[in-house]
C-alpha cells in the first residue's frame, strides 16, 4: 500500500509509525509468502463513516430517553416482563423472552429487552435494600435516644429523691434542735429555789433614794403660795375703787 494521503487528512489522523502494529489491523511481515505477507508500510487511519456509527447511543439521545423514562415511566408490557422475572418459577427468563418476542417481534429484541428489565430489577432491589437499611438505622437511633432519655429521667428522679431525703433530714434536725431548746428552759424552771442566788433579793438600798428626796415637793408648794398671795390684794383694790 502506498502512503500517499492528502495533507488535511494527514493532519487530522495521526499515522502510526512504521513497523508498529495498529489496533484492528494486521501488521505485514515483509515476506512475500506466509501469513500477513507483504511490504511493511505505514498504514493510514481512515475516518469513521456515519453508517459505521449505527446502533451507538449518543449522549443527547441518552439524556432525552432518561428524562422521558422519569416522566412517563414504564410501559405495561415492560412491567409485565419485570413481574415475570420477579415471580421466579420454572425458567423465568425463557417465559420473559417468549412474552417479549410476542410484543417486539424478534428474539434478539426480546433478549435485549429482558436484559434491560433484569438490570432495572437489580437496581430497584438495591435501592429497596438501602432504604430498609436506612430505616433500620433510624429505628435504632430512635431506640437509643429513648434509652438515653429514660436514663436521664431516672437520674433526675433519683436526684429529686435524694434532695427530698436531704430536706427531710434537715427538717428532722431542726425539730430535734427546737425540742432540745424547749427542754432547756423547762429544766431550768424545775430547779429548786435554794439553788438560786439570794443576793439579788437582799438589797434594800434601792428604796432609800426615793425617801431621802424631799426637795422635789418643796418648789411646788412655794408656787402655790405665790399664786394664792398675789391675786388677793388686787381684788380688794378694785372693790375700794
Amino acid at each position: 500500500m502506498s502512503a500517499t494521503a492528502k495533507p488535511a487528512a494527514a493532519a487530522k489522523a495521526a499515522p502510526a509509525a512504521a513497523g508498529k502494529p495498529v489496533a484492528g489491523l494486521k501488521q505485514a511481515t515483509g515476506l512475500a509468502v506466509g501469513l500477513n505477507k507483504g511490504h511493511i508500510v505505514t498504514r493510514r487511519v481512515k475516518r469513521e463513516r456515519p453508517s459505521q456509527r449505527k446502533g451507538r447511543l449518543g449522549e443527547r439521545v441518552k439524556l432525552v430517553r432518561n428524562v422521558v423514562r422519569e416522566v412517563v415511566g414504564w410501559a405495561p408490557y415492560e412491567k409485565r416482563i419485570m413481574e415475570i422475572l420477579k415471580g421466579g418459577g420454572n425458567n423465568p427468563n425463557k417465559r420473559a423472552w417468549r412474552f417479549a418476542k410476542l410484543r417486539l417481534g424478534t428474539h434478539s429484541r426480546a433478549k435485549r429487552k429482558v436484559a434491560e428489565m433484569t438490570a432495572v430489577n437489580a437496581i430497584n432491589a438495591q435501592r429497596a435494600a438501602a432504604q430498609a437499611k436506612a430505616e433500620g438505622k433510624k429505628i435504632e437511633e430512635r431506640k437509643a435516644k429513648t434509652v438515653v432519655k429514660k436514663g436521664e429521667a431516672a437520674s433526675k428522679s433519683q436526684k429529686a429523691a435524694a434532695k427530698k431525703k436531704a430536706a427531710a433530714a434537715k427538717k428532722a434536725e431542726g425539730t430535734t434542735k427546737d425540742s432540745k431548746a424547749e427542754a432547756k428552759p423547762a429544766a431550768a424552771a424545775e430547779k429548786p429555789a435554794a439553788a438560786e442566788k439570794p443576793a439579788a433579793a437582799e438589797k434594800p438600798a434601792a428604796a432609800k433614794p426615793a425617801a431621802d428626796k424631799p426637795a422635789a415637793a418643796k418648789p411646788a408648794a412655794k408656787k402655790e403660795d405665790k399664786k394664792d398671795a398675789k391675786p388677793a390684794p388686787k381684788k380688794e383694790d378694785k372693790k375700794k375703787n
